[in-house]
């Protein structure tokens, strides 16, 4: 999201210069374009934006419709940094952007995607690899006898007033023991 076509043209120079993977779309030159663009493909990885555009500021367009992805704001005015961090702001960069910085700001992205996926892995390894060992018969009383239950013959089990209780399938109860 830039206006200036030789900002724009830079800014992608750098990027590639850093990461030749990198696919970069645009630029989106006026709040319009960006709400346009955002209403119809708001899953970007990364979005680079200057806060000033062709007709407004780029927060006007985030106030119709947030962008799902961080931000990296690429200015020339240190006015707007408490906004942009409201804003999924991931940095805020003043012109004319140094090369060190940006790629300082692109491995921020790496470090936060990361992260975010630890997050979602880490549970799910530990579901995946649970290998506990589950109870397959109770030991119950029926009548004067001890008796077997088998799980797959329980419908649900009950805990209530400090009493587990067993419902089978066939509608019995049964005492369990603490």
């Amino acid at each position: 999201m830039e206006d200036d076509h030789f900002s724009a043209r830079r800014l992608k120079r750098l990027i590639m210069d850093i990461d030749d993977t990198i696919d970069v779309h645009g630029p989106l030159k006026s709040v319009a374009e960006v709400t346009e663009e955002l209403a119809a493909n708001n899953d970007y990885d990364l979005i680079f934006s200057d806060i000033r555009l062709a007709d407004g500021d780029v927060f006007e367009a985030f106030r119709m419709l947030m962008p799902q992805s961080f931000v990296i704001f690429t200015t020339a005015y240190d006015e707007y940094a408490m906004v942009a961090i409201k804003n999924n702001g991931l940095d805020y960069l003043m012109k004319p952007i140094d090369a060190d910085e940006l790629r300082a700001a692109i491995g921020k992205l790496r470090l936060n995607r990361n992260a975010q996926q630890s997050a979602v892995v880490s549970p799910l390894h530990g579901v995946l690899n649970d290998t506990r060992q589950y109870r397959e018969r109770f030991l119950i009383t029926k009548g004067d006898e001890l008796c077997m239950l088998c799980a797959d013959d329980i419908c649900y089990i009950n805990m209530y007033d400090n009493r587990i209780t067993a419902f089978a399938v066939d509608g019995t109860s049964y005492p369990l023991p603490m």
